[in-house]
Parts: structure tokens; C-alpha cells; sequence
């Protein structure tokens, strides 16, 4: 299956922007099909094994800043 970059950026929690700054820089298996960056789900799996599951490590990161802005009012 071909994901787009607005459903990747869904499943690692990310915005759109950053995925476009992580193909520019190989950092995410990707593919161009008919002008279009598309993802294939296979190979988006094994990048998770091999990076310890990105979409967690960034959840993660999230709360974290959320936390620190509620300590911060």
C-alpha cells in the first residue's frame, strides 16, 4: 500500500513540513510515483524496526513538551 504525505505525517504525529525535511535528507524510505512522493507501508515497518519506532519516540517528545508547558504556567 502507498501512503501519502499526509498520512504519514498522521501516523508519526508530525506535520507535513517535516516529512517533506525527511525525504529531502533520506531520512524515510520513499518512493516517486507519477511526480508524487508516496510511502509504501512495507518499507515504512521495517524503518520503524530499525530506528525503535519513531511514532512512539515522537508521542513521547510530545507530552513531554506538553508537561513541561503546564509546569510552566
Amino acid at each position: 500500500k502507498l501512503l501519502t504525505t499526509k498520512e504519514v505525517a498522521e501516523r508519526y504525529r508530525v506535520s507535513k513540513g517535516t516529512i517533506r525535511k525527511w525525504v529531502l535528507s533520506c531520512r524515510i524510505p520513499f518512493v516517486q510515483a507519477n511526480h508524487a512522493t508516496r510511502f509504501k507501508e512495507s518499507d515504512l515497518l521495517r524503518w520503524e524496526e530499525r530506528n525503535g519506532r519513531v511514532a512512539r519516540k515522537v508521542e513521547v517528545l510530545k507530552g513531554y513538551d506538553a508537561a513541561t508547558t503546564a509546569n510552566k504556567k
